[in-house]
């Protein structure tokens, strides 16, 4: 699934990266065709696979001291915007707020590397679908 994502990336289209490798295209019987649509309600919402004060605990430890105590002393909270994808990985990493660019790019960096996330499903089946998780930066 990994050289189609790059592949999508490259081409745009789906269907073009599906067909370049020779595979078929993952076909959603409940939907009738091939769903790209990106969600933002679920009937089971996307997440990570721990609670979210363990995630919370996890970023906080996560940041070095070098970003906390900058010498700008730049503080708040960036929120990054994601999609988790029905195989459990996330794409389209976006800071919808943030604080600086090199601390945006930290904070994205840090949410890219708690993959595998749990996707959302709508009629017991994995789709596509947003996630928002606020970075706190103290």
């Amino acid at each position: 699934m990994l050289v189609v994502r790059e592949l999508y990336k490259c081409h745009k289209n789906l269907t073009t990266a599906y067909n370049y490798i020779g595979i078929a295209e993952p076909f959603y019987p409940e939907l009738g065709e091939l769903d790209t649509t990106i969600y933002d309600i679920c009937e089971t919402q996307p997440g990570f696979n721990m609670p979210m004060e363990y995630l919370m605990s996890y970023l906080n430890s996560s940041i070095p001291d070098s970003i906390t105590n900058n010498e700008l002393g730049l503080q708040g909270n960036i929120y990054i915007k994601f999609v988790i994808e029905p195989d459990s990985c996330g794409s389209n990493f976006n800071v919808v707020r943030g604080i600086d660019p090199i601390l945006d790019a930290f904070a994205v960096d840090l949410i890219r590397e708690l993959a595998p996330f749990k996707p959302g499903i709508i009629n017991g089946v994995a789709v596509r679908s947003y996630y928002v998780v606020p970075v706190k930066i103290r």
